[in-house]
């Protein structure tokens, strides 16, 4: 059984009791599992002893100078300090509502199943939402009686995700040579966010618009609307928008069934 290493992205000091009260209690610690708070440097008071957290890691404003430099910062950090673990990334407005180890075990093993060393929240994305039930694109369940032996769950597709929660597969994840997964040249989550998944569809790691859950992830956490969120400027979203126009990559939908039945037999036999 493999560790698990709570990687907390505290950006604002105003949530910090949120973090305490909604995140550090309520996430169940196993031994040799490891809390971290990673925070920014530049505010010399934001980083209090907080009950069980292992470490206190400051963030420069280089390391963190928009949310996907400072996701750049911990994933580039768990990769180079822990192996034979999960690491889950957390922002800071992140709420637990559920005993969350039922979810855990599930979304570990399913991430084990079908070799995704990554994988990025679906619950917190609004767009998966059909008014306020949770509502994948497609449900996959395994009934073939010898992938069955391998993995007996049904696999929701989504058809959006964020990093709000992620978690990496520490052994599985290979750093990008620049030690950067995701593109902090842009500001607006929206454009980094896409390009990363695009960047793995064409690497055969996923797909578009269907992004892989269990029905465990349900209900057990959420995003609290804590306030201080980026608001882009129109004259922003029009640098940006061209910016992400000029790299050229395809982030049309997937469409294709079958093609999610290959990657799920693939992964499952392999």
């Amino acid at each position: 059984m493999k560790n698990r290493i709570f990687a907390i992205l505290n950006w604002k000091k105003d949530r910090l009791e949120n973090v305490q009260k909604e995140i550090v209690e309520k996430l169940p610690l196993r031994e040799g599992d490891k809390l971290l708070l990673f925070y920014d440097g530049s505010l010399v008071d934001n980083a209090p002893v907080l009950e069980k957290v292992t470490e206190h890691i400051p963030m420069t404003k280089e390391d963190g100078h928009n949310r996907a430099a400072g996701l750049n910062f911990i994933y580039k950090y768990l990769k180079e300090h822990f192996k034979d673990a999960y690491g889950y990334v957390i922002y800071d407005s992140i709420q637990f509502k559920k005993d969350p180890n039922q979810f855990m075990d599930s979304i570990e093993e399913m991430m084990s199943k079908l070799k995704l060393d990554v994988w990025l929240n679906t619950y917190t994305d609004g767009m998966n939402f059909v008014f306020t039930k949770f509502d994948g694109r497609v449900s996959v369940a395994i009934n073939e009686p010898e992938l069955k032996k391998i993995y007996d769950k049904t696999i929701i597709w989504t058809s959006h995700s964020n990093p709000n929660l992620s978690i990496i597969d520490l052994d599985a994840f290979v750093l990008p040579e620049d030690g950067k997964t995701f593109d902090d040249r842009f500001e607006i989550p929206m454009f980094w966010i896409i390009k990363f998944l695009c960047e793995r569809r064409r690497d055969k790691k996923g797909f578009m618009n269907y992004y892989p859950t269990i029905s465990e992830e349900v209900g057990v956490f959420k995003a609290a609307d804590l306030g201080g969120g980026l608001q882009p400027t129109q004259d922003l979203m029009k640098k940006e928008d061209q910016m992400f126009g000029e790299l050229k990559l395809d982030h049309t939908p997937s469409q294709s069934v079958e093609e999610l039945m290959d990657f799920i037999i693939d992964r499952l036999k392999s």
